[in-house]
């Protein structure tokens, strides 16, 4: 992965390869309706079989807010319904996703379960400091 915005960004995604993760996707800018939303990453855990959405915070904000509350009611709908676009982007583009190795896995779980039956996870990393901290399924997916 390259054109990381920070060196937060790239602690991030080297500490989510460390716990299995493959990451699809990194800044993966997506059109929802007539605006567009950003995926800081999608990763795909392997061992569980769950597609993660992930946002970034490299937390330096109010620090009487948490940065889950805020997030949740800050992106809640956009994320929702840019998953659902990702996913129907896979399934109408499979061939060029298969040209891709990292999504190898991944298409292949494709193979046996409809991509509206996916674990899915919408998860927050916040990086504090050299403190990482991943707060997974912070959003359901349905």
């Amino acid at each position: 992965m390259s054109n990381f915005r920070d060196s937060s960004e790239k602690a991030i995604c080297d500490y989510l390869n460390n716990k299995n993760f493959t990451i699809l996707e990194h800044n993966k800018v997506i059109q929802v309706e007539h605006y567009k939303i950003e995926i800081d990453i999608i990763a795909f855990d392997e061992k569980n079989q769950i597609l993660h959405f992930i946002e970034v915070k490299n937390w330096k904000a109010n620090p009487y807010i948490h940065p889950v509350i805020k997030e949740i009611y800050k992106r809640k709908n956009k994320l929702l319904l840019s998953s659902k676009i990702y996913l129907s982007n896979i399934i109408n583009n499979i061939d060029e996703y298969h040209q891709k190795c990292e999504y190898k896995n991944f298409l292949c779980l494709l193979k046996t379960t409809s991509p509206w039956d996916l674990n899915i996870s919408f998860d927050l990393v916040w990086k504090k400091g050299e403190k990482i901290y991943h707060f997974k399924n912070i959003l359901r997916s349905t």
